[in-house]
């Protein structure tokens, strides 16, 4: 009985020295790899079922080590430790399918309108990227949004109209629409320009004189004449800094991974089909991480200025 008990003893002593031995190496293999990462002085969410908000977390091994601790290294720490100043960190969203490259290469500077419930609010929105918009640029938001959202049933639904577009937006060209087909709704400077490219506008029986006609998708309309001649103007440029405006975007509502599942070719220079989008993961400013799909020719346009 007794050398039972004293096998038992030594049994659970080797587990114990298995596992200390065990934790070491993957400590050591950590601070080899220099993946350790201290986040001290913020305000992090947690996402726990009190949502906590703590001030600092210790990331060890591709796991939290330590949650609401952790703010002071100990001797022989490898952990890059980075003082976040009182700025937030929440929880990366892992979307596994969307279309992000899409998002970027609308035409313009996009505006995300989703969240705008009121005329108000939209015009809002469009004005607010009016501001980071260069001399003559577009200010568009292309899908993403429905009439609905501005007006509570049973208040019959409409876009903000051209004088309301062009009161927020007086500078820039402003071009809206409904999915990929329309209907859509510009102010008096897109007017003009569509109005001279042959684009009719406020030709529809019954709505305002900023209306752009929209239809089944697939089919060409009013609205997708007007973005196709909207594409034909973007550049190089203009399809990188779109790019950069959706990165931000969704790290601002919280998305940090994104898996696209490609998208349309287009008649622009330096963008592939759907089915010429390799993969490649890329860093953003902080710790953000991306799964993006990116041309692969010509010249590997994002993968050269946006991945790396």
């Amino acid at each position: 009985m007794k050398m039972k008990a004293r096998q038992v003893v030594l049994a659970c002593a080797a587990l114990v020295l298995c596992m200390g031995t065990a934790a070491a190496r993957a400590d050591d293999a950590d601070c080899n790899a220099g993946t350790s990462l201290r986040l001290v002085n913020g305000r992090i969410h947690t996402m726990d079922k009190h949502d906590t908000i703590v001030s600092s977390v210790l990331i060890k091994n591709g796991r939290f080590a330590e949650v609401g601790g952790g703010g002071q290294p100990e001797q022989g720490d490898c952990a890059k430790t980075i003082n976040l100043h009182g700025r937030t960190v929440v929880p990366g969203i892992i979307d596994n399918h969307n279309h992000i490259i899409l998002l970027g290469l609308r035409p313009g500077r996009d505006a995300r309108l989703e969240n705008a419930n009121s005329i108000a609010e939209a015009t809002a929105t469009l004005a607010a990227r009016a501001k980071e918009a260069k001399p003559g640029e577009w200010v568009t938001s292309i899908g993403g949004f429905a009439r609905t959202q501005f007006f509570p049933d049973p208040q019959p639904m409409r876009f903000p109209t051209m004088q309301e577009l062009s009161a927020a937006v007086p500078n820039h060209p402003v071009f809206i629409m409904e999915g990929f087909s329309g209907p859509g709704a510009v102010n008096a400077a897109g007017k003009a320009f569509l109005v001279a490219h042959g684009v009719p506008v406020g030709t529809t029986a019954g709505q305002d004189e900023g209306y752009v006609d929209g239809g089944a998708f697939g089919v060409a309309t009013p609205c997708t004449t007007a973005l196709y001649l909207l594409r034909q103007m973007q550049t190089r440029d203009s399809m990188l800094q779109g790019l950069t405006d959706a990165m931000h975007y969704a790290a601002g509502i919280g998305v940090t991974t994104h898996l696209d599942q490609g998208g349309f070719p287009f008649t622009v220079p330096g963008i592939g089909g759907a089915g010429d989008v390799p993969r490649a993961t890329v860093r953003g400013e902080g710790a953000w991480r991306w799964a993006c799909t990116v041309p692969r020719r010509p010249g590997r346009l994002f993968q050269k200025e946006v991945i790396q």
